[in-house]
């Protein structure tokens, strides 16, 4: 076994600093005195008893049924069955029996609680089945029972050390187990440095990606071509807002107007319907294929005003009057046909600007780049997920790993009488 590195302070208590690694070595060497007396002890008592059993199992095969034949030929069968049955029993429940491959405190109390069982199994198939036996056997029962109380005083000997010497030397055992566990963290936490270690780079790779991906957009879209298409997009969009705004107001009249009129037939014309529904559904839409000088539409409007000024349509008064407002709006001014005009001649410029070679080249360097984006956008919400994990487990294992150290240096004083600092 290699010998653990460790430095031995110079003052009067002997204190020793080792580093985790050692640990586990350090205490064995230190405890061993003290551990393996006891232990020779529990083997030799462990052995005791594995030979009790041994004369147990010997004296439960003279019970099964080829060796009964032999000695009880008047029995009856029933009686030569019942003893098979026994013998049979006893053999099976001994082969579940497997003593400890190593003395230590905790295997040891399984081994005498699983004798515990042993015995009171026994003493149960027994009640059942020996009434039973020939009376040939009589010889065999009472050697069967004199083996299991010479086995029962092997199994209180063992169970007595147990509760004395070794109880103490469990608490020595046990500073040794939580040892070779705080190594296992330890290890368990430097593989974790690494891994997150490993994630942190990855994500700064992701980050420098992305920050190359946005400026790659932004210089996409300082183009001149580019900002062209992004200043004529701004331009529809103030038009859309303006049209919209100057058809909000006639929405809910026109709704109300539209419900009014299909319960009273013949109070609109099909036209006046279809104009203000295909207005009411898309305002945006309906000016910029307006074929005509909106004739249709205005007509339409002053079927609107006439029902909302005779009171024929239900609405609050501020709704009547902001309609009204902008039914004069589209009806008296030149608003209309400037917005249509202007509309038209920005989709046109639209269109002519956003099929040019240029624009097509940097539209789909754009995708590209908007896709790979997205690509490593993901990448780096997955690492940023997993880091947090990986730094929410490694603030795990720093608090056990130094209640572990702290709890191993004082029960390495108080138990063991060894002054510890451990290192990291």
């Amino acid at each position: 076994m290699r010998q653990p590195d460790v430095q031995v302070d110079g003052d009067a208590m002997a204190r020793r600093t080792v580093a985790i690694a050692d640990l586990p070595s350090l205490f064995e060497s230190l405890l061993e005195r003290r551990i393996t007396p006891t232990r020779r002890d529990s083997e030799g008592l462990c052995r005791k008893v594995q030979e009790g059993l041994v004369d147990v199992k010997d004296t439960a095969t003279k019970l099964l049924r080829e060796n009964v034949m032999g000695e009880a030929d008047e029995a009856s069968k029933a009686s030569i069955s019942s003893a098979d049955r026994l013998g049979q029993k006893i053999i099976d429940l001994l082969e579940n029996l497997e003593a400890p491959k190593e003395a230590t405190y905790n295997a040891l109390v399984g081994y005498v609680k699983a004798l515990r069982m042993f015995q009171s199994q026994v003493v149960n198939v027994a009640s059942v089945w020996i009434p039973r036996l020939p009376i040939g056997l009589k010889g065999v029962i009472r050697e069967l029972e004199a083996r299991m109380k010479l086995l029962g005083y092997s199994v209180n000997s063992l169970e007595n050390h147990l509760s004395g010497k070794h109880r103490h030397v469990d608490k020595l055992e046990k500073i040794i187990e939580d040892s070779k566990s705080l190594v296992s963290l330890d290890r368990e936490l430097r593989d974790l440095d690494r891994t997150v270690g490993s994630h942190e780079k990855e994500k700064e790779k992701l980050d420098e990606d992305k920050r190359k991906i946005d400026q790659a957009i932004k210089e996409l879209d300082e183009h001149e071509v580019s900002k062209q298409i992004i200043e004529q997009k701004k331009q529809l969009h103030n038009i859309c807002n303006q049209i919209s705004q100057l058809f909000q107001p006639l929405k809910k009249p026109i709704e109300k107007l539209l419900k009014t009129a299909d319960s009273k037939n013949g109070l609109l014309t099909s036209n006046v319907r279809d104009t203000l529904q295909r207005y009411l559904n898309d305002p945006v839409d309906a000016v910029e294929n307006e074929e005509g000088d909106f004739n249709d539409l205005r007509s339409a409007l002053d079927t609107l005003r006439n029902m909302l000024a005779s009171g024929s349509v239900e609405l609050k008064e501020s709704r009547v009057r902001n309609a009204l407002r902008s039914i004069s709006e589209i009806g008296s001014g030149s608003t209309l046909e400037t917005l249509h005009k202007a509309y038209r001649q920005l989709v046109l410029q639209h269109r002519r600007s956003s099929s040019s070679g240029e624009a097509r080249d940097i539209d789909k360097k754009r995708r590209e780049l908007e896709s790979r984006n997205q690509q490593v956008t993901g990448e780096r919400s997955r690492i940023g997920s997993d880091l947090e994990s990986l730094r929410s487990r490694r603030n795990e294992l720093n608090l056990r790993i130094s209640c572990l150290k702290a709890d191993l240096e004082e029960r390495s004083r108080l138990i063991a009488g060894e002054e510890v600092d451990i290192l990291d």
